[in-house]
This record gives C-alpha cells, structure tokens and sequence, in this order.
C-alpha cells in the first residue's frame, strides 16, 4: 500500500461506498460543498470504455481542496485511484476522464506504447523538444497525454490538427 500524505488524508473522512460500472466510488459523507451526484459520475464512467474502466479500482469524490487550490483532480500511481476535489463540478466530466488517462499511461499503455505517444507528439507538437529539463517534458508529455485521451472521449479532439495523434488514441479502443 502506498504511504502518501493524499492517502493519509483521504483515510480521515468517511465515505458512502457506491459500485459503479465495476469502480468503487467512495463519496464523502459530509457533502456541503460537494456539487455533483452519483448519477452524474455514472453518466461520465459511461463514456469510458469497460476495459479502461478495468484499470480504476476507486475513485474518491472528498470535500477537502488540495493545497494547490487550482487542482481539481489527481490520481495515486501506484494505486492508481483517482480524486477528484470539490471545484471540480463545473469540468466534472473533463477532470475525471483526465484523471483516468493518467491511470491508462500508467496501467495500459506499454513502454513501447509510451515511446511511440512521445514520438508522436514530437512530431506534431515540436515545442516538446525545448523544454530542456527532462522532469518537466516527461510531465509535459504525460499531462499531454492525459489531454488527448479526454478530448478524445468528450469529442473535442481536433483531428485535423494533430492526426498522428488522434490516430495513436484511437488505437487504444
């Protein structure tokens, strides 16, 4: 188990426990500024393909921000559960599907694969190659990533644009 300080936090609130297409949805009890339900996270879970969905063990809906305010969702690698934090409900859909493509890099996608998304977007998005420190082009590249693969799902992709890319996603499904 992961020894993290967001997982030392999550284990301070408790939670309405819903399955959800095959996820374990954990809801905080204490709603007061939750702004989004159930059925909405079903609704958006849907859109998810059932074998990308196999990859998410939980997801936590919690009450508390991150310490960076800006931040409306994250997920744990190494378990690879998603959070999603309270000032996420006017991109609900956009956080969680971006969320999940974090979890895909990590639990779907192969070395090889990774190679090949990075060598693709050096292809069509050169200005990955003048971020000189490598930390952050790898965040860049992942961040990237986790982009297209909700853009894809919200049908906000621009294919025209970056169809190497658009391409490589749609070998994921």
């Amino acid at each position: 188990m992961e020894n993290s300080p967001e997982l030392d936090l999550i284990n301070q609130f408790e939670y309405d426990l819903q399955e959800i297409l095959g996820i374990k949805v954990y809801f905080s009890c204490e709603k007061s500024n939750l702004k989004f339900s159930l059925k909405e996270i079903e609704n958006i879970l849907q859109l998810i393909p059932p074998e990308h969905r196999s990859f998410i063990p939980r997801i936590y809906l919690v009450t508390y921000f991150d310490k960076n305010s800006e931040t409306k969702g994250r997920h744990l690698a190494s378990l690879s559960y998603v959070i999603v934090y309270p000032n996420a409900f006017t991109e609900l859909e956009e956080v969680l599907i971006h969320e999940i493509g974090h979890v895909l890099w990590d639990r779907k996608l192969s070395p090889s694969e990774r190679v090949q998304f990075y060598e693709t977007l050096l292809q069509e998005v050169p200005a990955t190659l003048r971020i000189e420190d490598e930390l952050k082009r790898h965040v860049f590249v992942l961040e990237n990533f986790a982009n297209c693969y909700m853009f894809f799902l919200c049908k906000i992709f621009d294919s025209q644009k970056y169809p190497l890319i658009y391409k490589f996603i749609l070998s994921l499904f």
